[in-house]
């Protein structure tokens, strides 16, 4: 029996072929520009909320012609539109291709895919009813609700590209050896589609990584991949640098390196130079205990800029008290979290005219 979720991707998919049997009547012209005002209406939802897209997503898109020739054999894409020059884009074969004018109804942004290395020559290459709907019926099975597929897809199109059996044989490996509970699925996915992407192997080389490097249980890891589950995946020479920085360079003990793992991960996800700056800053200017720091590693993940204009404006009123033992106390958390005017209105006790005042002055 087919599953609601299912049914409602299957029939989302029916009405928008309905819809482009429609949009034959209009012109060419008509079409490309309702195809492009679409997209844009669509993806004003953040991607970043389901992964987080970072610069290196889209870097490299001018060193390379990502849509000219490397295809492959035999295919002919003069069907699709004209040859792309250099700065032309997926709005050369969007009118002509029902594969991307489907993709496009999903909610896939194709500015964003067209600029991933590979990508666009490979998907050119698939039949939207062939190739492409029963990965999107699998990700529908692991829990991913049908209105995000096209945010999933815009963050990680390689998905598409890979065999569905390695797909299954990977959400297995999260269930069965990791343990996994088959509503955590949807929290990992979502978040972080790059694990459909990842190896067996590479994941078990990491799973050994993180239980080795921080003394983690399987349970321990297991609540660390829900509560960030990019940090997994993320690039372990970076993870390896910010856990020496931490140590080494800032004097944090291994009990309260694991407390921050476990409490802020996306620490472990920061430049090392931004990193190292903002523990100077809070431990060597404002003279804050790494026991505080430990405590309340928010602050680790606020700019410099940020902490200094308040800490100032808080100086300035004479209310720049850090240490809990004493009277007017100022936690770091109320320090970092909140709007200019919550933070001047709650934690300075003053308007938010004011504390924009004082910033005009610095």
């Amino acid at each position: 029996m087919i599953s609601w979720s299912r049914f409602a991707v299957i029939s989302a998919i029916t009405r928008n072929l309905r819809a482009m049997q429609r949009s034959r009547f209009y012109s060419s012209s008509e079409t490309k520009e309702i195809r492009l005002v679409q997209t844009s209406v669509q993806n004003k939802r953040s991607i970043e909320e389901i992964a987080g897209i970072t610069d290196k997503d889209l870097e490299n898109d001018e060193e390379q012609n990502v849509l000219a020739p490397k295809l492959g054999k035999n295919v002919d894409f003069s069907d699709y539109g004209p040859p792309l020059g250099r700065t032309q884009t997926f709005a050369a074969y969007v009118n002509r291709s029902p594969t991307l004018q489907k993709l496009v109804d999903l909610g896939v942004d194709l500015s964003v895919v067209e600029k991933k290395e590979g990508v666009p020559e490979k998907l050119l290459q698939l039949d939207f009813d062939k190739h492409i709907t029963k990965h999107i019926l699998f990700l529908t099975d692991v829990g991913v609700p049908a209105g995000d597929i096209g945010l999933l897809l815009t963050r990680n199109p390689a998905i598409l590209f890979e065999d569905l059996e390695i797909l299954q044989q990977r959400i297995k490996y999260l269930l069965e050896t990791l343990g996994f509970e088959f509503t955590d699925l949807q929290r990992i996915i979502c978040a972080n589609p790059k694990w459909l992407c990842t190896s067996i192997d590479d994941l078990r080389k990491r799973v050994d990584f993180f239980q080795r490097e921080f003394k983690l249980s399987l349970p321990l890891f297991r609540k660390l991949t829900l509560t960030y589950p990019r940090l997994i995946t993320y690039k372990l020479h970076y993870i390896r640098a910010n856990t020496f920085s931490i140590i080494v360079e800032m004097g944090f003990t291994r009990s309260e390196l694991g407390s921050m793992l476990m409490f802020k991960p996306r620490i472990w996800t920061l430049d090392n130079k931004d990193l190292v700056e903002r523990f100077n800053f809070l431990h060597n200017s404002l003279k804050i205990p790494h026991r505080l720091i430990a405590q309340q590693p928010h602050c680790l993940l606020a700019r410099v800029s940020h902490l200094r204009q308040r800490h100032f404006f808080l100086h300035s009123l004479g209310k720049a008290q850090y240490d809990p033992a004493l009277p007017n106390y100022v936690s770091l958390l109320a320090l970092v979290t909140g709007s200019g005017a919550e933070f001047a209105s709650n934690v300075a006790g003053t308007s938010a005219e004011s504390f924009s005042n004082f910033l005009k002055t610095m």
